[in-house]
């Protein structure tokens, strides 16, 4: 995954790394009193990479000293993630916090687990086995809200191109539904073009640049969150601008302010979504279930075509993240970290 979007890990351009099976050494989780628990907790974070961008869950400050966070190695892969699981499994550990690769192909552990009576919770995307909690972005809301932009934006007619993650994938899955709910919203908007970019940076570039070679003409993107390179093609071939969506990434949010002529919308998709997993593995641990399985952080659009819309981006850009990080960073009643905290969070072994 980038080092991001999540969506996902995988998400946001981020390289596989070989896996190794061995764990991380354990890290504190962040300053403050414990709750009233007499034992520490021994939390497992299995990785695609924007599980835990910053594995200590630094901004939970109320976990410091009863948290230990074992984190296994990020990989994309289904057979690297169950080995993880099993892994944590047998470690011993009271919960599990993990950014599935697929819905379905982890349930084997995942069963195990909690059977034995591990909490767990997957993050940024869902899993079918019963029992498990979820905590995620709304997925379908994040497409849907930048779909209809764009239809409205184009008077609801015209050709668009759209620009998936990885098939399979429940995010990808759900960001389809929402696509395809504001599609049948706009009958006049055909879609022109469809691929997926894997969620890699360099490939929606490149997919982006093969397109526009062809001369085939469109009038607008949806990206699920490869963005400030798709903005990048057009300008390096020379292309006119069309307007683009994309997420809230710090690259993309800059150029809806900086690159003249571009009309676009970022949809938010914080990543710390994996922090505010690990709070709520905790507050389950501590009796505090919510009473759905499935907790859903809806997500917000900023345009940079309205005056409230650009004053929006002005406020959540940040010149010192990397271009593939989400600007959003916490999420209310789940995280509580500031911006410098989460540039200056470093990870087990780093």
């Amino acid at each position: 995954m980038r080092r991001s979007d999540p969506v996902t890990g995988i998400e946001r351009g981020i390289t596989p790394r070989p896996h190794r099976p061995e764990p991380v050494p354990s890290v504190r989780v962040g300053p403050g009193p414990p709750p009233a628990r007499e034992a520490r907790v021994a939390l497992g974070v299995a990785r695609v990479g924007r599980v835990v961008e910053h594995p200590s869950g630094v901004g939970l400050p109320e976990l410091e000293d009863h948290v230990d966070c074992r984190a296994a190695t990020p990989v994309q892969d289904s057979a690297g993630q169950l080995e993880d699981l099993n892994n944590l499994i047998s470690a011993g550990v009271n919960a599990i916090v993990l950014n599935p690769s697929n819905p379905d192909a982890l349930n084997s552990a995942i069963e195990t687990a909690i059977s034995k009576g591990i909490v767990v919770v997957a993050v940024d995307a869902g899993v079918t086995a019963p029992g498990a909690y979820i905590l995620s972005n709304n997925q379908e809301e994040y497409a849907y809200l930048g779909a209809k932009w764009l239809f409205e934006k184009l008077g609801g007619k015209g050709d668009v191109v759209y620009m998936r993650g990885i098939a399979g994938v429940s995010a990808d899955t759900d960001r389809d539904n929402g696509f395809k709910r504001a599609l049948k919203e706009y009958p006049g908007i055909k879609v022109v073009h469809e691929v997926f970019t894997g969620w890699q940076q360099d490939q929606g570039k490149k997919q982006m640049l093969d397109f526009l070679a062809t001369g085939i003409p469109f009038d607008g993107v949806w990206t699920s969150g490869i963005d400030n390179v798709i903005v990048d093609a057009f300008v390096e071939s020379g292309a006119p601008l069309v307007p683009i969506v994309g997420a809230d990434n710090a690259g993309f949010v800059k150029d809806l302010l900086t690159v003249k002529g571009l009309e676009g919308a970022a949809v938010t998709n914080p990543g710390s979504v994996g922090g505010a997993g690990i709070k709520l593995a905790v507050d389950i641990l501590d009796g505090k279930a919510p009473a759905d399985k499935t907790v859903l952080v809806n997500p917000v659009l900023w345009d940079n075509t309205t005056d409230a819309g650009r004053a929006q981006i002005e406020a959540a850009q940040n010149p010192n993240l990397s271009p593939e990080w989400p600007v959003s960073v916490s999420i209310p009643d789940w995280t509580s970290y500031s911006m410098d905290q989460i540039i200056a969070c470093k990870g087990p072994g780093e």
